[in-house]
C-alpha cells in the first residue's frame, strides 16, 4: 500500500482508515489501475488521491458500520464520477464489472458534467449492470446529455429507483429525446434543480411509476401543470405521492386529487407540503375529503399548508367517522385548523378504530376536545403536538393517552397458541367476511410479534400483501416498545 501512496503522493485521510482491509490488493484492483489511460502526473492531484483512497477501499460486508457503508457509496461515486470526467472508459468498465454496486451515483460538481462523461458512462456499463438505484446530482443536462442518460437507465435492467438531487435541465436539443421504456416501477425522486419537468415528462410518459416526490422544485405554474396531466395521462397503479415543490398552484393540486381517485386501487400515501390551495379548492367543500374515501390511502400529510381552511381540513377528517377509511396517519402540522377542525376530529376520534399516528400544532382548545375523545380512543398510539415548547404538561397529559393505546395492543397480541389463530383466520376466510388484506395482516403481526416468523408467515400467504403490513406493523411497534422502556 505503501507503493501506492507513493505513486500518488499523498497520505490518507483519518477517515480513510475505517475503509482499510484485505481486498486492497485484490486483482481487479490492480487491472483498474493499469487500466487508467492518463499518466498520473498528468491527472487532477484530487484524482489521484480518490484513486488511492479506492485501493485502500475494503470490501463491501454486511457486518460493516452505517458510516462505513455511507463512506463507501460517497467515495465509488466520486471515483466512478471523476472516470467519466477524464474518459477512462476500460477503467470504469473494470470497476462497475467487480464491485458490487447497490447504487450508481454521479456527481457533477462544480464543473458539471459533460455529454463526453455520460458516453464514457454508457459504454463502461457491463452487460445488465444489476444496481437498482441511480442517483445524480448537482449537474446541468441539457437534451443530448439527457439521451445518453436514457440510454445509461435502459441498461440497467434492475433499475427501480432514480433519484435527480438539484439537476438543472436545459431546454437545448429536448426535441426527439425519448426516455426508453424501463422494466420495473419507479421511485422517482426529485429534489431542488431547475426545469427538472423536462426529464420527469419523459419518464412519466414511457415508465410505470410506483412513487414520485417532487420537494423543493423550482416550477412555476405551467410546468407544474404539465406534470400532473401527464401522471393523469400515463400513470395507473401509482402507490406514493410527495408534491412540494419551491410554490403550488391551483390547477395543478386540483388536477393532482384527480391523478390520487384515478390510482384508487394502489395509493397508500399522499403527501401536500407548502401548497397556497385556498383557491385550488373551489367551493371549499368536498375536494379534500375525496381523498380520505380513496380505500387504500393509510397515510395523509397536509403540513405547512397554512391556507387551507378550518372548514375544508373539518370535512376532511369528519370522514374518519364513517369506517371506510383506513387512513392510519394524518398530518396537519401548521395548517389552519381550527375550532372546527377539532370537533370534527373529536368526535371522529370516539368512533374510528384505524388511526394510530396523528401530528397536530398546538391548539389550547383542540388539545383539550382530542384529551376528552381519546378516553374512548383505544387505537391512536402517536400523538405529535409540535410548536408547544410552552405547554409540556398538557402534551404529556395527551400523549399518555397514545402510550395507554400501545399498551392495550401489547396486551391483545399475548395470544396463547398458533392453532388458535390459524382456526380464527379459517372462519373469517370460508364466511367472507375478510373486507381487506389488514385482516389478515393484524392476525399475522400478532404471531410474528410474540410466536415465530414461520407461523405468521403461514398465515400471510394467503395473501402477500398482509405480511408486507405485518412486518412494518412489527418494526412500529417493537421500536414503541423499546422507546416506552
Amino acid at each position: 500500500m505503501d507503493a501506492f501512496r507513493n505513486i500518488f503522493g499523498i497520505r490518507p485521510s483519518p477517515t480513510t482508515q475505517i475503509a482499510v482491509g484485505s481486498r486492497s490488493s485484490s486483482d481487479f484492483k490492480i487491472e483498474f489501475l493499469s487500466a487508467l489511460k492518463t499518466n498520473s502526473h498528468f491527472r487532477q492531484r484530487g484524482f489521484n488521491g480518490l484513486v488511492a483512497r479506492y485501493m485502500e477501499l475494503s470490501p463491501d460486508s454486511p457486518e460493516g458500520s452505517k458510516e462505513d457503508q455511507v463512506y463507501r457509496i460517497e467515495l465509488l461515486a466520486t471515483v466512478i464520477s471523476e472516470c467519466m470526467l477524464h474518459g477512462e472508459t476500460e477503467a470504469l468498465h473494470i470497476l462497475l464489472t467487480n464491485e458490487r454496486i447497490n447504487t450508481l451515483g454521479v456527481y457533477g460538481r462544480k464543473v458539471g458534467m459533460s455529454l463526453q462523461g455520460w458516453e464514457t458512462l454508457r459504454d463502461a456499463l457491463p452487460k445488465d449492470f444489476a444496481a437498482p438505484n441511480f442517483f445524480i446530482a448537482n449537474t446541468t443536462i441539457d437534451g443530448s446529455q439527457c439521451k445518453v442518460v436514457f440510454e445509461v437507465m435502459h441498461r440497467m435492467p434492475a433499475l427501480n429507483n432514480i433519484r435527480l438531487f438539484k439537476v438543472t435541465l436545459q431546454d437545448k436539443d429536448f426535441e426527439g429525446v425519448d426516455c426508453l421504456c424501463l422494466s420495473k416501477p419507479l421511485l422517482l425522486d426529485v429534489y431542488g434543480g431547475y426545469k427538472s419537468e423536462l426529464m420527469v415528462l419523459k419518464i412519466v410518459e414511457k415508465t410505470q411509476l410506483r412513487e414520485l416526490n417532487m420537494h423543493g422544485c423550482d416550477l412555476n405554474d405551467v410546468p407544474q401543470l404539465h406534470v400532473v396531466q401527464a401522471l393523469k395521462e400515463h400513470q395507473q397503479g401509482i402507490e406514493a405521492l410527495w408534491w412540494a415543490p419551491a410554490s403550488c398552484f391551483p390547477e395543478p393540486v386540483k388536477l393532482l386529487i384527480d391523478v390520487c381517485e384515478k390510482n384508487a386501487n394502489s395509493l397508500t400515501s399522499f403527501s401536500l407540503e407548502d401548497a397556497d390551495v385556498s383557491d385550488a379548492l373551489g367551493d371549499k367543500t368536498i375536494h379534500l375529503a375525496r381523498l380520505t374515501q380513496i380505500n387504500g390511502l393509510r397515510v395523509l400529510n397536509l403540513k405547512n399548508n397554512y391556507y387551507i381552511h378550518d372548514s375544508i381540513l373539518a370535512q376532511t377528517v369528519q370522514m374518519l367517522r364513517d369506517g371506510k377509511t383506513k387512513l392510519r396517519e394524518l398530518n396537519l402540522y401548521r395548517t389552519a385548523a381550527g375550532p372546527l377542525c377539532f370537533q370534527e376530529l373529536a368526535i371522529a376520534l370516539k368512533q374510528n378504530t384505524t388511526l394510530t399516528r396523528l401530528t397536530i400544532s398546538w391548539n389550547a382548545e383542540g388539545v383539550k376536545l382530542l384529551m376528552e375523545a381519546m378516553e374512548f380512543n383505544e387505537t391512536l398510539q402517536e400523538i405529535n403536538v409540535l410548536d408547544a415548547e410552552r405547554h409540556p404538561e398538557e402534551v404529556q397529559q395527551l400523549q399518555a393517552y397514545g402510550h395507554r393505546n400501545r399498551e392495550l395492543m401489547y396486551q391483545r397480541m399475548k395470544v396463547p397458541n398458533v392453532s388458535y389463530i390459524q382456526g380464527g383466520m379459517g372462519v373469517l376466510l370460508n364466511s367472507g367476511q375478510v373486507r381487506m388484506y389488514e385482516d389478515l395482516a393484524n392476525f399475522a403481526a400478532t404471531v410474528a410479534y410474540e410466536l415465530d416468523r414461520e407461523s405468521a408467515l403461514h398465515l400471510a400467504v394467503l395473501n402477500r400483501a398482509a405480511w408486507a403490513d405485518a412486518e412494518e406493523a412489527k418494526q412500529d411497534w417493537d421500536k414503541k416498545r423499546q422507546q416506552d422502556e
